[in-house]
This record gives C-alpha cells, structure tokens and sequence, in this order.
C-alpha cells in the first residue's frame, strides 16, 4: 500500500493509527477511574493490541499506560488544588485501590507527594490572593 502525504499524520503515522491513538485517547479519558487494559481498549477497538499500542506511541510518543497515568495524574492535581476531598478519595475515585500506589504513580509525575502538592498550591494561591 502506498501511502501520500495526505495519509501520514502526527509522528509520520498513518490516517488510521491516527485515528485508531485519537480512540483510545477518547477511552481512556471516558474511563479515567477505572482500571483499563490494552486487551479491553483493543477489544472495543476492534484492532490487535500490538497494532493498538504502535500506533499510540507513533501518534503520542508514549505508551498507552504512560498517558493514561499522566492524565489519571493530572486529573487528581485538579481535584487536590481545587477540592477539599481526601487523597484516598481522589485516589479511589481514579481507579487505585491502594493509596500507596497512588502517591507513587502521582510523585512519579509531579516530584511531590499529593499532600504536599496540595499543601504547595494552597499556600501559592493564598500568596497571590493576599497581595
């Protein structure tokens, strides 16, 4: 198959594992506090999961599991600056059963643990409503 420039997207991939990474990122973010595999999001996908997982990484640059991290994690810095809820509830809430495991993957991210991180923003936000 010869593909044209009309067919290579992001990261030189193809029109179809663009689609395909577009997919599995609108997954992800539709499952966001569960636990996903690559067997489930291939599933759905209707594609193998090798062919899942290449043309994430081509479309992204990172793995499947890198990104949904990222985004679980992202998601939880939200909710810790903006919310009074329990680390152990924002971890549940994203699919961690173990706190633990949650202050690893988010000090994995932001080099900090999620109560300092809260304790950080709170004290920021505070410095410039102050002054």
């Amino acid at each position: 198959m010869d593909l044209t420039v009309a067919d290579v997207g992001k990261g030189g991939c193809t029109a179809i594992q663009q689609e395909v990474a577009l997919q599995t990122m609108d997954y992800l973010g539709q499952h966001i506090g569960d636990k996903v595999t690559i067997r489930e999001i291939a599933k759905t996908l209707h594609v193998s999961e090798t062919h899942l997982k290449t043309s994430f990484r081509a479309y992204y640059g990172s793995s499947v599991y890198a990104s949904f991290k990222r985004m679980k994690m992202e998601k939880a810095a939200g909710m810790l600056a903006s919310t009074d809820r329990t680390v152990l509830a924002i971890a549940g809430g994203l699919g961690y059963e173990n706190s633990s495991k949650f202050a690893s993957a988010f000090r994995s991210v932001y080099s900090v643990s999620p109560s300092d991180y809260r304790a950080d923003t709170r004290n920021r936000r505070g410095k410039s409503t102050k002054g």
